[in-house]
């Protein structure tokens, strides 16, 4: 049996019995409760990195020489971040995918990034050319077809329609490549910036609607264990005396909340969806930092 107790201040204040009790079941859902704040956060922490291996990538001078291993470091640090996410959002809890998979049908350059890491990164195809005069980063979109062609013939055929729709799409970027003796020469740093936009305008809508359909009622749930005492919100500790178990829901609540300030700052819609739902329960004190809650919002 778990029973909920509070106190004023959760390293010297005195224990007080609220009178609440909960079964067994408590721990298991408290447990699902933090991990799905968890998933948040790394589905957070995965649209960052892409952020910045994209920067990474990005800023890049090839006029100044560099390594083309690192080069190739670079870009396979950026297409495996793209394919991560899209497998971790077709798997994800609330199903995102009904958001996401719009995105991967209809824009362009985020399912290019994710083709490419699958039928081309695999084919040990690596990025060898680059201008020296203009820093940009070139692959040779001739490899690349040819590569695809072979993939194409090799293909089972529940894969083959996949297959050739990407050789299909290569072809056509002929049109725009750059053309240095006969042969077509792809900017990767144009793509890579491309797919960024692309991901940056599927972040906005992926995280509101995770956070809307997993988080916020979470965040609700912890709040109801919340025992306010002369408008005053105390912390809480819900206990096993058996076992020892004990469940914060003060700071696990405000420990994700800081994170999420730290990763998407105090003026972040999802931030301040976050702030409105504390004023409106009229969670006014911040226990993480000993400061009232409105300020832990402040830029």
């Amino acid at each position: 049996m778990y029973f909920l107790e509070y106190c004023k201040e959760p390293e010297h204040g005195e224990l007080h019995s609220s009178g609440r009790c909960f079964d067994d079941s408590f721990k298991e859902e408290a447990s699902q409760k933090l991990a799905g704040l968890d998933r948040f956060i790394y589905l957070v922490d995965m649209f960052r990195i892409i952020e910045d291996c994209s920067n990474d990538f990005l800023s890049i001078d090839a006029a100044e020489g560099i390594q083309f291993w690192r080069i190739n470091k670079y870009l396979l640090n950026y297409v495996n971040a793209v394919y991560s996410l899209k497998e971790y959002v077709n798997s994800y809890a609330p199903p995102l995918k009904r958001v996401t998979e719009r995105y991967y049908q209809s824009e362009d350059w985020y399912r290019f990034i994710c083709d490419y890491r699958n039928r081309i990164i695999h084919q040990s195809a690596i990025i060898k050319d680059y201008s020296p005069k203009s820093g940009n980063i070139y692959v040779n979109l001739d490899e690349l077809i040819q590569i695809q062609s072979r993939v194409v013939d090799e293909s089972a055929e529940r894969h083959k329609e996949n297959a050739e729709r990407f050789k299909k799409k290569l072809e056509e970027l002929k049109q725009s490549a750059n053309t240095i003796e006969s042969q077509h020469f792809l900017s990767m740093k144009t793509i890579i910036m491309k797919a960024s936009n692309e991901i940056e305008a599927m972040k906005g809508e992926v995280l509101k609607y995770a956070f809307e359909k997993g988080v916020s009622p979470i965040i609700s749930w912890m709040l109801s264990f919340v025992v306010w005492k002369d408008t005053n919100e105390q912390y809480v500790f819900i206990v096993n005396k058996e076992t020892k178990d004990c469940f914060e829901p003060n700071y696990a609540m405000e420990s994700f909340i800081l994170c999420m300030i730290e990763a998407l700052g105090c003026n972040n819609s999802i931030c301040q969806a976050i702030h409105a739902h504390l004023k409106e329960k009229h969670y006014d004190f911040f226990f993480e930092r000993m400061i009232p809650t409105d300020e832990i919002f402040k830029a």
